[in-house]
């Protein structure tokens, strides 16, 4: 017959004289037991409704016990339950099969032993080691232990000042990053806990909530707090559930007969246990973590009961039990190391809990459950854990930006992020069937159709940015012949992972945002006409109007890096791609500059804040770190006064009459810096001049391009693209497009464009330029007059009426035509 004996964890402390010890379980929540030791009486607690205040030393006597014995291995048995006090259990409990829990409470003073009364002997409701328990009392008694004390103002001092406080208040007098220790009292879910705090002795007196003086002898504060940057799931949930057993678990009670024979059985005498006996009897109890029926079968020491369990319970979220009880494993009745983080609108208070190291577990085979770390955590030099660590990890909690936005430590939102990935990476917990909303799916990414897979590489030149977080691609074509000819089609779209910068000035909206024109203009001098390096994080399908949502277009997002200055070299001269260095996924390629870094360290951007199964940028927490930077150092948006709005005037839409009126004045400025803002044709562009502030439209004099197709439109009829027209525009806009140029103004058409030379500034070239006949122009600073250009790659030729020796640049064209016609490019194939 089985001994009664089982072994178990001490997990909470309620009181001086009783034990709450949770079973040690392969998986799951295990079921738990709340033990009174026997023949044993402990001052009783206050309540914190203030309905009763604490019995003298009623704390200190839980204190002991509970630095005794939370955490620590056990084995126990139960030996009597009285009904008349709610079928309360009552037994021995020893730490490590060896130190009788009951003996070392009363021999330090802090219980006193019950009088064992004829009745009391007769139903067996003594405590098998009531004469150890009468000499540990006398001893106590002698060396005026504990309650035994004949000290007059120990006894009033003992007493606990008990009060709720408010935790704005509480943590106005911390201050935001403050370090202090508290016992958690209470785990109310997997990230919400109330704790019980003394110091700061100010920060607990400011914080009071009640009106009455607080008292200065022994204020003890209770204070509800959330761990920051996380979010457990919710024990609240209303409803019904079939899980009877406190603590919420689903596992069967203790006293389920294991295997080989029952629990229950073994009735010991007085005095009769001894070590060797005690550790020869104990159950290595295996408990199936299934979900009981809602009748258990309870077997005690003297008597076998069959005890039927309400079902009648809230409900919780999935895992939610499983992160409770984690919690309560690793924090419940500990001291533990907090940083005060911040307070939510609402007024609650967040905090990050570090919490030391448990005691050694039981053996492998009776599992450590749930609540053990199963994971493996740092821990500082005093053996304290990040209890989010934990939680992430193991699946059982999710980041919450909110949260993560009030941590105090640099970088600290870039270790919870990982954290969270390896949990979802591991698919334990509320990630068991996570399978990303973003995943591709049939040929689908992000169930966006026929857009490019997630780690896609899209290789090119930049030859439009829309935004400081938008840019437009050419693709790389390898070594492209001198007849070679692409069209704006091919050209992609992308948009900077997981940054938003603020929106540039349009002809809709010609104000824009604030910064919105610096944050374009830094990502237009740092990308246009360089070759970049995409790759492609994830896609979303937006509506193209609010009034239509069906239809949509689809936005894709990529990490983009502008390659070298020598690999550049390297693409113009050799037409190749450089092999290495091999493209990184997760970190930023040496000598490289990555756009979304460049723009939020300048602090014209700001990182989206996704929601928690939303893809994002493989570099998040990098970019967070970097905007954080910006953001101290008040530069960009976080600067005090926003940058005066660029005024602009544009002549390009005001007509002919009014357009005259400037021609004067730019004739005369000679050699004007401008930038193509928008190339209209192949031959006409819309240049901004900054020192004028001015946009006009501009054709270079004395060449004609290829005309584009045309709608009917003012009473005219459509027409036919010539042909060559749009190969001619693809050309015009990789050479212009965005690019600083120089200008000389001689004339005005009488539709009010500009005519004159210009030259385009740098290094990048268009798309019939890479390649053979590029190498000889590749030093920098260089200036290539875009008639010649239009007319050297049969883009364009010579108006029949106009004398080319009257142009400034007129020999350089007419030799370029000829050359032209000699390879029989383009336009003068035939």
């Amino acid at each position: 017959m089985s001994s009664g004996w089982l072994r178990g964890v001490v997990k909470e402390v309620p009181s001086g004289d009783t034990l709450v010890i949770s079973a040690t379980v392969k998986s799951g929540v295990p079921p738990e037991k709340r033990i009174t030791l026997s023949s044993l009486i402990a001052p009783k607690l206050g309540l914190r409704d203030g309905s009763r205040n604490d019995e003298p030393f009623a704390y200190q006597s839980r204190e002991f016990l509970r630095s005794l014995c939370i955490g620590q291995p056990c084995v126990f048995r139960v030996e009597h339950k009285i009904e008349a006090a709610g079928n309360r259990e009552f037994g021995s409990v020893f730490l490590g099969q060896q130190r009788n829990v009951a003996v070392e409470v009363a021999s330090n003073g802090w219980a006193r032993v019950k009088f064992a009364s004829a009745a009391a002997i007769e139903a067996k409701e003594v405590s098998p080691y009531y004469d150890a328990l009468q000499q540990a009392e006398s001893e106590a008694k002698a060396l005026e232990l504990g309650l035994w004390t004949r000290d007059p103002t120990a006894s009033e001092e003992s007493v606990r000042d008990l009060r709720d406080l408010d935790a704005s208040a509480f943590f106005l007098g911390l201050g935001k990053g403050a370090r202090f220790v508290a016992t958690v009292e209470q785990v109310l879910s997997g990230s919400t806990l109330r704790l019980g705090v003394r110091d700061p002795v100010e920060a607990v007196q400011s914080a009071v909530q009640s009106q009455d003086p607080p008292s200065s002898v022994f204020l003890y504060g209770s204070v509800l707090v959330h761990v920051s940057g996380v979010q457990a799931p919710s024990m609240t949930r209303p409803g019904t559930s079939s899980l009877p057993l406190r603590g919420g678990h689903s596992g069967p009670a203790w006293g389920s007969t294991p295997a080989g024979g029952g629990v229950g059985g073994g009735v010991v005498s007085s005095g009769a246990d001894t070590e060797s006996s005690i550790s020869n009897a104990v159950e290595s109890l295996s408990i199936n973590p299934s979900n009981s029926n809602s009748t258990t079968t309870t077997t005690t020491t003297t008597t076998t009961t069959t005890t039927t369990i309400p079902t009648s319970i809230p409900t919780s979220d999935p895992f939610a039990r499983e992160a409770k009880f984690l919690t309560e494993t690793h924090a419940l009745n500990r001291d533990v190391r907090l940083i005060a983080e911040g307070l939510d609108r609402n007024g609650n208070l967040y905090v990050t809990v570090l919490t030391p190291a448990l005691p050694p577990r039981p053996t492998p085979s009776a599992g450590q459950g749930e609540g053990g770390e199963g994971v493996e955590v740092v821990r500082d030099g005093d053996g304290y854990a990040n209890l989010a660590e934990m939680l992430l990890k193991k699946g059982l909690a999710k980041c919450v930006e909110s949260g993560l936005g009030l941590l105090s430590t640099p970088g600290a939102g870039l270790k919870y992020r990982e954290w969270e990935r390896l949990g979802r990476d591991s698919r334990q917990g509320v990630w068991v069937n996570f399978a990303g909303v973003n995943g591709a799916v049939n040929g689908a990414v992000n169930g966006v159709a026929n857009g490019p897979a997630k780690g896609t590489w899209i290789r090119g030149r930049v030859v439009e940015v829309s935004s400081g977080d938008c840019l437009v691609i050419r693709p790389f074509a390898p070594t492209p012949t001198t007849t070679t000819t692409t069209t704006t089609a091919s050209e992609k779209r992308i948009q900077l992972s997981s940054i938003r910068a603020p929106r540039p000035p349009t002809r809709n909206a010609p104000q824009g945002e604030p910064w919105g024109y610096e944050a374009r203009e830094l990502l237009r001098k740092t990308a246009v006409g360089k070759w970049v390096e995409a790759r492609v994080e994830y896609c979303r399908s937006v509506p193209l109007s609010p009034e239509d949502a069906s239809a949509t277009r689809q936005l894709v997002f990529a990490n983009v890096e502008v390659l070298a200055p020598e690999e550049q070299i390297q693409v113009d001269v050799t037409g190749q791609w450089p092999a290495s260095p091999a493209p990184s996924t997760t970190a930023i390629t040496p000598n490289r500059i990555h756009l979304a870094e460049l723009v939020l360290k300048k602090g014209l951007a700001q990182t989206v804040r996704h929601r928690t199964d939303e893809e994002r940028s493989a570099l998040y927490d990098h970019l967070q770190a970097v905007e954080e930077v910006a953001r101290s150092s008040r530069i960009g948006l976080s600067a005090k006064q926003a940058p005066p709005t660029p005024r602009i005037n544009d002549l390009s839409q005001a007509g002919a009459a009014k357009a005259k009126l400037h021609l004067p004045f730019l004739q005369r400025s000679g050699r004007i810096m401008g930038v193509v803002d928008f190339v209209l044709s192949a031959q006409r562009v819309k240049l901004f001049v900054p020192k004028e502030g001015v946009l006009i439209a501009f054709a270079p004099s004395g060449v004609k391009t290829p005309t584009r197709a045309m709608p009917a439109q003012g009473g005219k009829p459509a027409t036919q693209a010539e042909a060559y027209a749009e190969e001619a525009y693809a050309f015009s806009r990789e050479l212009l497009n965005q690019r600083d140029v120089e200008v000389v103004i001689e004339d005005m058409d009488r539709g009010g464009t500009f005519l004159g030379s210009l030259k385009v500034l740098g290094g990048g070239g268009g798309g019939g330029g890479r390649g053979g006949g590029r190498q000889e122009r590749q030093e920098q600073g260089e200036r290539r007059d875009f008639a010649v250009e239009l007319l050297r790659n049969g883009f364009a030729k010579i108006q029949p009426y106009v004398d080319p020796m009257a142009l400034a640049n007129g020999a350089e064209m007419v030799q370029a035509e000829r050359s032209a016609k000699e390879a029989r490019k383009r336009i003068f194939e035939n």
